[in-house]
């Protein structure tokens, strides 16, 4: 696989230092676990099934979307797994491009999650609060939707949520459920607000990752124009939907 860069180590329980990037300097060859050929006799079942997860996520964008790693220029997936203790959570690190994993919290939807992050951060780079923020978290549920195949999210182990029973009235300033919604109805059919069977609308899955990929070239970085007029135009489509049962 062209491309395809990967480098999978343990921190044993400790906690970044040095900085916004929280660098795990003190890693030594024996914390090294993976790489993009695969994992060495020190790593432990959570590392090898950390190193599956990420080169589905890798094939996922490569072979759907045509995008070489999370930058598409085959970036090196940098990746920390066993971060902090009784750390149950999972982070893009952005603009220092790792990822961090506690225990136990790089599932195949969750490092689908994360990885959209990376992604989002190299295209629109959406800031991460109001509008824009609800934007960035709903466009990583719905690839880590589309990667596991299941529509709901282990955000994080233990504390599984339901993406395909979200139901409104959303703030769009705040919910990413506004974005998640259409796409949950557009790929596989939900429920309206009062329990109704919604038809699925007829598009499949590559056509709205098209659509997808193409919204993440078109968004501004963080516009509050650009992005309330795409919650309104979201909002419609919702209420479309709706009107046709």
């Amino acid at each position: 696989m062209a491309g395809f860069d990967l480098d999978i180590e343990t921190v044993n329980h400790n906690s970044g230092a040095g900085g916004y990037c929280h660098h795990y300097w003190w890693t030594t060859d024996d914390d090294h676990w993976c790489d993009e050929d695969g994992c060495n006799s020190d790593a432990t079942q959570e590392g090898i099934n950390a190193y599956n997860y990420f080169k589905e996520v890798y094939n996922y964008w490569h072979d759907y979307l045509g995008r070489d790693s999370y930058d598409d220029d085959g970036g090196d997936i940098q990746v920390y797994l066993n971060v902090g203790t009784n750390w149950q959570n999972a982070k893009w690190q952005s603009y220092c491009d790792f990822l961090e994993f506690g225990d136990g919290q790089a599932t195949l939807d969750v490092v689908g999650h994360e990885f959209a992050h990376g992604v989002t951060d190299h295209t629109s780079d959406l800031v991460y609060m109001n509008q824009s923020g609800a934007l960035n978290e709903s466009f990583s549920d719905i690839n880590g939707a589309f990667v596991e195949g299941e529509w709901e999210i282990s955000s994080y182990v233990g504390c599984e949520r339901s993406l395909r029973n979200q139901r409104p009235p959303w703030d769009p300033t705040t919910e990413a459920g506004v974005v998640i919604k259409p796409a949950q109805i557009l790929v596989s059919g939900a429920l309206d607000k009062i329990g109704r069977a919604l038809e699925a609308m007829g598009i499949d899955l590559e056509e709205l990752i098209e659509r997808d990929r193409e919204l993440k070239t078109r968004l501004l970085k963080s516009s509050p124009f650009e992005v309330k007029m795409l919650v309104e135009f979201i909002r419609c489509g919702i209420s479309v939907i709706i009107s046709l049962i």
